[in-house]
């Protein structure tokens, strides 16, 4: 029921966890995220290259929790088709779908361990994982902000242990250099959600300065307010993913619907994207969708679309937040299936109508200054 029990240890442990704002996505959060986010039609399961040939990306992936979600969807949709081999699909995940960052070593292991055991049997020649280096080096006296430097040029990447230590990433098995990132059709992501005087807190007078510098000159002309960081990984989800077809799915502090910092990605997400789905937790138990957190949160997925008619949003106010991955199968077919009040996941189904695109709105419509200016009030 657990997958991830390594992330879950991790996760209690990591002491750097409330300056990198390392949140630990729950299993259901990401078995419900991964399955709103790829959809049956995505390509044809049937089709070993075809599935090879999808990119999904997580620049911020910790232990590999929304990856291996992912990977579990995509496994569960090809093996629905006679002919699949488990061990075939698994491989082609591993080497050719999957890529994930994180500025922690030990976590970019643990992402490594979990995705290799999809097929524990299985050889494979290559892993897309690599860790990011997030502060001053001391070599060139450069800042760098982990993934967030793809926006520029192309993050500094750490050399696994036993490489030979030349600065570049080597891959888990061929040890073969990698360092781009190809369009994706998925960023899913648990963004690092960060204030801005705590994040710098883990450095040097010095190396703080540095950093915000750096943070200014790739941000300058964005929509990113420099309050947190949440909203800087959502603007990498836009630039990493395909401009015409891409899909983006986070798990986001529920805030980010609210707060007049967050209004310029609000504006830009409605831009930029459909947003298709909003998932919150109104479960007095559960109102958040990560372990190490008690604030409230949100899933939301966007996705690009060439149809220039504006579809109305689904917004799911949860009554009953699955503590599992299966109950959270349960809820994503009860979500496409129009039953959540009668399978009580909710106190009712808003569906796909004009009423939830109202409630859309206010979260994310560019137009609605009044609500902009009553958040900054």
């Amino acid at each position: 029921m657990r997958h991830d029990l390594l992330g879950r240890v991790f996760h209690t442990v990591l002491d750097s966890a409330r300056y990198d704002g390392s949140f630990y996505t729950t299993t259901a959060a990401a078995t419900l995220l991964a399955a709103l986010a790829i959809d049956e039609d995505m390509c044809d399961w049937t089709d070993p290259e075809a599935i090879g040939s999808l990119q999904i990306t997580d620049p911020a992936c910790g232990t590999g929790t929304l990856l291996m979600a992912a990977a579990e969807r995509i496994r569960e949709l090809a093996l629905r088709e006679q002919g699949s081999k488990p061990d075939e699909v698994a491989r082609i995940l591993i080497e050719d779908v999957l890529t994930g960052f994180d500025i922690n070593l030990t976590a970019t292991h643990m992402a490594a361990t979990t995705l290799g055991l999809l097929s524990p049997t299985t050889q494979f020649s290559q892993m897309k994982i690599g860790q990011t280096f997030l502060g001053v080096d001391d070599e060139d006296g450069k800042a760098y902000l982990g993934s967030l430097e793809f926006l520029d040029t192309q993050p500094k990447l750490m050399p696994w242990p036993n490489g030979n230590g030349n600065g570049r990433p080597k891959q888990v098995e061929s040890r073969e250099e990698f360092a781009s990132v190809a369009p994706s059709d998925l960023v899913i992501m648990n963004p690092p959600f960060t204030r801005d005087s705590l994040r710098h807190d883990q450095f040097s007078r010095e190396e703080e300065r540095r950093i915000k510098e750096r943070e200014k000159d790739i941000f300058a002309r964005t929509p990113v307010h420099l309050s947190n960081n949440g909203g800087a990984f959502m603007y990498l989800a836009d630039f990493l993913c395909k401009p015409d077809s891409g899909t983006v799915a986070f798990v986001l502090p529920l805030v980010g619907a609210t707060n007049y910092s967050t209004i310029g990605m609000r504006r830009y997400l409605a831009r930029e994207f459909q947003v298709e789905t909003v998932v919150t937790s109104h479960d007095p138990q559960r109102i958040f969708f990560s372990e190490n957190t008690t604030i409230g949160e949100m899933l939301v997925v966007c996705r690009r679309s060439q149809d220039r008619e504006r579809v109305p949003t689904q917004v799911i106010n949860l009554a009953n937040n699955p503590a599992n991955p299966t109950d959270a199968v349960a809820l994503y077919f009860s979500i496409q299936e129009g039953t959540l009040s009668e399978q009580g996941w909710a106190r009712c189904n808003t569906g796909r109508h004009q009423g939830s695109k109202t409630v859309i709105g206010v979260l994310f419509n560019s137009s609605l200054h009044t609500f902009a200016n009553r958040s900054r009030r």
